[in-house]
């Protein structure tokens, strides 16, 4: 795979790229509504063995819900990735990877070797984040950290130029530059707010509550600000990871309440099985059951 001097045809770029078999992980950026999901959609249904998606794209996922990274095998027999059953869930706690870029990166990381291990070729899908000095390090560092193969890069006018450029004079990736396709249209941002608003009104419709004992309660955080407390008083409605015995994150809950006499935080969250909870992320966003988001302002 080399750069591309011009735009190719897309059907022509998924026939380079599922020939060249040293490909085994690619990456797709572009802005926002560009079409990535359904490139990478269209590489997985071509690519032969077995495959899977590293879903990055915080705010629109299809692997997981909103403000958490995923990844999942790809079967042929699925009508779409939303069918992909995440084998894998990591906390960030924001819709855009720029609210909490170390945990972002992070969770590239650990996702990409974790599918790479299990999985013969990974297709790397990522967010809409492009613009700017802080998106194009963003993104440097999750190819830097996930070892990507390859780059494909939607664009519509030039927008991705300052991304490409830095990716090849640093020797990260080959890329190839494809055009938007026609068929792309940019959706309203209340539209996108929709869309998350009901992906996560549906990971919370069968939650419940949980009482996780503070004692031996372990706090993962990515930044000394990160913290279930703000002024001493602890903050309702805060999202927050849960995780396992062994640090993996396996869903998140929404913060209820602390019962002071028994010492316990107060959780609705869909996971099961108070017992496996061992530590819990504080995230940097509010949110109802009902899939609200609210921004989390901290002094």
């Amino acid at each position: 795979m080399t750069c591309a001097e011009e735009p190719v045809n897309a059907e022509e770029a998924i026939e380079q790229l599922v020939a060249d078999r040293s490909l085994k992980r690619i990456m797709v950026i572009g802005a926002s509504d560009a079409g990535k999901t359904t490139f990478a959609e269209l590489l997985l249904r071509r690519m032969e063995g077995e495959s899977a998606l590293v879903d990055l794209d915080l705010g629109q996922s299809h692997v997981g819900p909103p403000a958490m990274l995923g990844w999942g095998r790809w079967s042929q027999e699925y009508r779409s990735v939303d069918e992909i059953r995440p084998e894998r869930l990591f906390f960030v706690g924001a819709t855009s990877p720029l609210a909490n870029p170390k945990a972002a990166i992070a969770g590239a990381a650990a996702l990409v070797s974790d599918a790479s291990d299990r999985a013969e070729r990974v297709v790397i899908d990522t967010s809409g984040a492009v613009e700017g000095s802080y998106a194009r390090h963003l993104k440097l560092e999750k190819i830097r950290v996930t070892r990507t193969d390859g780059v494909v890069a939607l664009e519509r006018g030039g927008e991705l130029e300052h991304i490409t450029n830095a990716i090849l004079h640093g020797r990260l990736a080959p890329v190839l530059v494809l055009p938007v396709a026609k068929e792309a249209v940019p959706k309203p941002a209340r539209e996108r707010s929709a869309y998350r608003h009901r992906r996560f009104a549906g990971y919370f419709a069968s939650a419940c509550l949980m009482r996780l004992p503070l004692e031996g309660l372990e706090m993962m955080a990515f930044s000394k600000q990160d913290s279930l407390f703000e002024g001493g008083r602890l903050i309702r409605g805060l999202l927050i990871g849960l995780a396992d015995r062994v640090g993996r994150h396996v869903g998140m809950g929404i913060i209820e309440g602390l019962d002071e006499e028994a010492n316990e935080l107060i959780v609705l969250t869909p996971v099961p099985r108070r017992g496996k909870i061992v530590a819990v992320l504080p995230g940097r966003m509010l949110l109802t059951p009902a899939g609200k988001e609210e921004r989390l302002r901290r002094r």
